[in-house]
């Protein structure tokens, strides 16, 4: 049981492009149907967006121990043979099957009956099958998304946990596929309540009824024209250091609307101190080198001084991949902070919308003044577990940008919600005028009788004000009429007519 797809991202003006490393992701997918994997537990109006397990390469990792000693057992039997004493082989496959035994009820039983779920009202984590728990967070109170990947297996299988933290206890959604897009999936959903709707079954407004009177209805059309959004400043954006030289590209899935301010970097002093492990190895290499070369040993001066060139070069690459790879994002939606050690051995990401952000704080030391760089503590979730950004250059523009994104959320938020409000008056007005206005009829050439009936019909009254000797039409015809024909009029008034006959007042 799953969500179908949520709308495409916005599509920004290729900021990710002239920032550097920030690229789109594709929209989520619908998830595939999970046979027995439902949760029916649902309150009127609730609907899943996704449902999961673990992922099968989670599961298959926790087997682990099981397959390497079944691995060794083969080839001790492969290699041994007849030589292998029985009782070894006995205490192998006892052993063997314990721990088969021991994986079936520790980690396959309970993953048959342990899922994690997102609707449009909660993320929940339900385990146990005697004994069933569930715990679950309504979708309002999340206030941080962290996502981890702790391994270089993680990272390779595509597997990881998602940290869902709100203002109590977090909940941990450990060993599922795909990580990222199911954290970013729990902010679209708390940013849009109608993301993984296909567009057939999003939600439409009713009709607005129309009003007879082209004027009202211009009015009407210029008292519902949505005010303008608000828009950040524009700014040049930064380019990436050195070039971009060896920086990973940074796939984000944005919301609806959402694009990249601002990628931040840590400040190059950071990198020069991360470095001096690599140039003190390439100095020692050198010197080590000269000081063999002038005793007459000039071979091993050689090797001694490309080792350690290489071998410094090389930890040089590691640790300068390692600092591209802490980068903070400031989008117009929240702060992601990304961190990844050495590209691919672990990777981290926590996510803060700008509406839970509670307190921002700048530290800097006597060398980050000296400097220009600082540290900002971005509090969400009542300054538990706090999304830090260490060494970031300019910090108290950083910081003045992120109170900028904030405000201008707000003013968004603002926007909508005047903008809503006048659609619903602009609805009201037009029920009512709908009701309340009729369409004069022409009853001109339309004898009184007739006239009589038809503005009867209409849900007006008819007058005779006057009437006047008019050649070639009976008495008792509609020579005029007020208001005009076509005019809209409040129901049971009154429609003035000139008849033809004597010329006189009729009271």
């Amino acid at each position: 049981m799953s969500g179908a797809a949520g709308p495409p991202p916005a599509q920004t003006n290729g900021s990710w492009r002239t920032l550097g490393r920030v690229v789109p992701r594709t929209v989520l997918t619908p998830d595939a149907p999970h046979g027995s994997l439902v949760f029916r537990q649902l309150n009127p109006g609730e609907r899943i967006v996704w449902i999961r397990r673990q992922s099968y390469l989670f599961l298959l990792a926790s087997a682990a121990p099981v397959l390497l000693l079944a691995l060794g057992l083969f080839l001790l039997d492969t290699l041994l043979g007849a030589n292998l004493p029985s009782i070894v082989h006995l205490i192998a496959l006892g052993l063997l099957a314990l721990l088969a035994l021991y994986w079936l009820l520790a980690n396959l039983w309970p993953w048959f009956f342990q899922f994690y779920a997102l609707t449009n009202e909660r993320v929940l984590r339900s385990t146990g099958f005697f004994h069933r728990h569930r715990v679950e967070i309504v979708l309002k109170s999340v206030a941080q998304v962290r996502v981890e990947r702790p391994t270089v297996f993680y990272v390779m299988l595509g597997i990881g946990n998602v940290v869902v933290r709100p203002i109590g206890p977090e909940m941990e959604l450990t060993g599922l596929a795909h990580p990222r897009d199911l954290g970013d999936s729990i902010l679209a959903m708390q940013e849009d309540p109608n993301y993984a709707l296909p567009p057939a079954a999003t939600p439409t407004p009713p009709p607005v009824p129309s009003v007879t009177s082209q004027k009202l209805q211009t009015a009407l059309d210029d008292l519902a024209r949505p005010a303008p959004m608000p828009a950040a400043p524009p700014e040049p954006p930064p380019r990436a250091p050195v070039f971009g030289f060896l920086h990973r590209r940074i796939p984000i899935r944005f919301f609806q609307g959402e694009s990249v301010v601002e990628v931040v970097y840590r400040h190059w002093a950071i990198l020069l101190k991360d470095l001096i492990p690599a140039l003190l190895i390439v100095a020692a290499g050198v010197i080590g080198g000269v000081l063999l070369g002038m005793s007459g040993n000039g071979q091993l001066a050689v090797w001694l001084i490309a080792g350690g060139i290489g071998l410094g070069g090389v930890i040089g690459v590691l640790l300068y991949m390692n600092w591209a790879d802490d980068v903070f994002i400031l989008t117009t939606h929240r702060v992601i902070d990304i961190d990844r050690l050495v590209f691919i051995l672990a990777e981290y990401s926590i996510d803060a919308p700008y509406a839970r952000i509670q307190e921002v704080r700048v530290s800097r030391n006597v060398l980050g003044k000296l400097l220009g760089f600082g540290s900002i503590t971005v509090d969400t979730a009542g300054r538990k577990s706090p999304l830090q950004m260490d060494n970031v250059p300019h910090a108290f523009r950083v910081m003045d940008h992120i109170f900028e994104q904030i405000n201008l959320l707000r003013e968004r938020e603002l926007v909508q919600v005047v903008n809503k409000q006048k659609q619903e008056n602009r609805r009201w007005m037009a029920t009512v005028l709908h009701d309340l206005m009729m369409t004069v009829p022409d009853l001109r050439g339309r004898s009184i009788v007739a006239a009589a009936a038809a503005a009867r019909k209409a849900g007006l009254k008819l007058t005779v004000e006057l009437e006047r000797p008019a050649s070639g039409q009976p008495a008792g015809t509609v020579l005029e009429q007020q208001p005009t024909p076509g005019t809209a009029a409040l129901a049971d008034a009154e429609v003035r007519v000139v008849l033809s006959g004597r010329s006189v007042a009729v009271p």
